[in-house]
Parts: structure tokens; C-alpha cells; sequence
């Protein structure tokens, strides 16, 4: 609907106005008011006020700094009070700037804004709006090309991202130079013929459960990501879209009536049994053995941080993607029909486990 005007088609919901394109201070406008809300949600407010220790690097924005400044990235020593928001995203067949044993001091002295992708620039911007002064990005906060520094941090990220404060999703950019804030995905059932004109009519597609499960969020990664943060917006196609332990919202207003059927195992129910977890854990393995990992090696690290928060309630060992008590049905998996598998070189799981192919 569009200035009180009913909709003429019984087949089509009414929505709430949707602007074209946003910028930052927009966009922060709208996540300030979800985040008031979700401070308020029974079943958040006592996730948000945990004690949070910062991770080993984070971007550091600045205590009050202007739209320019440059950032750092700061070693923490285990800061203990600190909040901080993550990013998710896509890297894409682009080189993003990164950390490594040979650029770490560089980084540390400062980075310039123009040395970022946009869709870095974009979640600077926004965290700096909403006054969080540090940031957690992988490419600068993990040092690439050392084994030994992303094995240590990988193992951590289930911490990471459940303790963020806010997680930026760049859902709708397949690599990191696509940014944030993009004009919008819509189709005109009615074009103006001007400005002036009063109303016209939008169709917009339907955001539902399977609202995340787009091309560029088809990364292992951020699959991981997206279960463990406690909340993250996400810059969809066509829309702001936001998930939290409560609720789901959107700025349309389709999703404020539903909420999302996301499982999230950092907040595991304690009437579960055993068996209810190890069947959990195959529609988990289920959905993200199809996604999709850069570096064939990540299947298993990319999952650490969700089997993380399984082993805390299962209480059994960990085997390359199946659980010890539950192995007689962990090893009666089968390759999806039409799915091409084969096993990877080099060697990165037993060849009993899904994880190998």
C-alpha cells in the first residue's frame, strides 16, 4: 500500500514504505530503534549484558572520531568490558587488503580509509554511527599466511561472533568492493509517469525463512557466522533485514509478524536430550555441507565454532564432523541425489566422515 491506498490484489500483503536507497545515518536510524527493541526482549536482554572480552585484534575506530580518520588495528591483551560489532561478508575473487607477519606493524600505526573495500568502508561507517568504537573483520584481524595465528583465531570464532554486539551482514554483495548500501531490488508493478504523482505500486518478493540463503551468503563461513551472532543486520537486495535471539524484523514490516525459524545453539534449550542434539546436528550438517568454502581445507574449521556450542551440551568427543555417542547414525549419511562429490587433496577428514568429500 502506498499513502493509506488499499492494495487491489487479495494475493498481495500490504507493506510499510521502503525507500530506494539508504544511506548511513538512514540505515542507523532504523537499526538504533531495533536495537532499543531487542534490549528489551526477554529473551535477549540477559545475552547482551554478559561480560564480553575483546578479541585478540579488533579495528579500532577512534573514541569520537570524524567521518575521515583513519583506523588501527589493535592488539587487545584479552580487554576485558570491551564491546565490538563483526562483519560478515563475501570476499570474491578480488585481493582485500589483509594482515600479515610482514604488514602487522603497518596496520597497528594506522590504515586510511581509502586503503579499504567498500563494504570495509561501509561497516566503519556504521559502527562508527552507532558509537561502538571497535570493529572485527577477518581478513585484518586474523594474520593470513600464518598457520599457526588462523588456526589459534579460527578456533575462536564461535567466541567472536557470539559475543559481538551487532553482526553487519553484506547479504547482498558477492565480494568485498560491492559495499553496503546499493540501490534497491524492486519490481514496479506501476511506474509513474513522474514525480508527481502521488502513489504507485511496488512488488516486492517475499522475504521468508529461506531469505538468507542467497548466492553471496552461500559461504561455509558466514553460515557459522550468522547462527552464532546474537544479532545482525543484514543489507539484503531489496531491503534492511534484521534477526535477533527474539525476533525477526524488516523494513517493509513483513517479518515483524513472524518470527524466523533459525536454530541457534548458542541458546540450546535445556529440555533437550541427546538424541534431540544429534538430530539437530545432522540438519545442521545437512544444510551446510552444500555451501560453499574458498579453500577446500575450511570445511571442518568453518564448523568449529557451532560444534563449539554442540560439545558443551553432548558431552561426547568430536570426530571430523560426527559425535562419538552418536556414530552408528552420524555414519548413515548418503550424497544427495544430482550432488557431484568427490574427495579433496590434500587430506582433510577420514573418508567415513561427510566431511571428506
Amino acid at each position: 500500500t502506498c499513502l493509506g491506498q488499499p492494495v487491489p490484489w487479495t494475493a498481495f500483503g500490504a507493506a510499510s514504505f521502503v525507500l530506494e536507497r539508504i544511506d548511513v545515518d538512514t540505515a542507523c536510524r532504523t537499526i538504533s530503534k531495533w536495537i532499543d527493541d531487542c534490549n528489551e526482549h526477554d529473551g535477549c536482554v540477559s545475552y547482551h549484558r554478559r561480560s564480553t572480552i575483546l578479541p585478540t585484534r579488533v579495528l579500532d575506530l577512534g573514541e569520537n572520531p570524524t567521518a575521515q580518520d583513519s583506523i588501527k588495528l589493535l592488539e587487545t591483551g584479552g580487554i576485558k568490558g570491551g564491546i565490538y560489532m563483526t562483519l560478515s561478508h563475501c570476499w570474491g575473487p578480488a585481493q582485500l587488503i589483509t594482515t600479515t607477519a610482514n604488514t602487522i606493524e603497518q596496520r597497528k600505526a594506522g590504515i586510511p580509509l581509502e586503503d579499504l573495500p567498500q563494504t570495509f568502508k561501509d561497516a566503519v561507517a556504521l559502527t562508527r554511527n552507532l558509537g561502538i568504537q571497535y570493529l572485527w573483520i577477518d581478513s585484518l584481524c586474523i594474520k593470513q599466511l600464518d598457520e599457526e595465528d588462523w588456526e589459534r583465531e579460527t578456533s575462536k570464532m564461535g567466541s567472536v561472533y557470539s559475543h559481538s554486539y551487532l553482526n553487519i551482514a553484506a547479504t547482498s554483495s558477492a565480494e568485498g568492493r560491492a559495499g553496503c548500501f546499493k540501490e534497491r531490488v524492486v519490481s514496479v508493478a506501476e511506474k509513474p509517469s513522474s514525480l508527481a504523482v502521488k502513489s504507485h505500486k511496488i512488488a516486492r518478493p517475499y522475504l521468508g525463512s529461506d531469505m538468507i540463503y542467497v548466492r553471496p551468503l552461500s559461504r561455509a563461513w558466514v553460515y557459522q557466522e550468522r547462527l552464532l551472532a546474537p544479532r545482525t543486520i543484514h543489507f539484503h537486495a531489496t531491503e534492511l533485514l534484521w534477526e535477533c535471539i527474539s525476533s525477526s524484523r524488516c523494513e517493509c514490516g513483513g517479518l515483524d509478524r513472524k518470527q524466523i525459524d533459525i536454530f541457534r545453539p548458542n541458546t540450546f534449550d535445556a529440555g533437550l536430550t541427546g538424541e534431540d542434539l544429534s538430530e539437530q546436528w545432522l540438519s545442521v550438517v545437512q544444510q551446510y555441507s552444500g555451501l560453499n568454502a574458498s579453500h577446500p581445507s575450511d570445511k571442518l574449521p568453518a564448523l568449529s565454532g557451532i560444534a563449539e556450542q554442540f560439545q558443551a551440551k553432548l558431552q561426547t568427543e568430536y570426530l571430523a564432523g560426527l559425535w562419538r555417542n552418536y556414530l552408528f547414525r552420524g555414519l548413515s549419511w548418503i550424497v544427495a541425489d544430482g550432488t557431484k562429490a568427490c574427495r579433496r587433496l590434500p587430506y582433510r577428514a577420514p573418508t567415513w566422515s561427510w566431511a571428506s568429500l
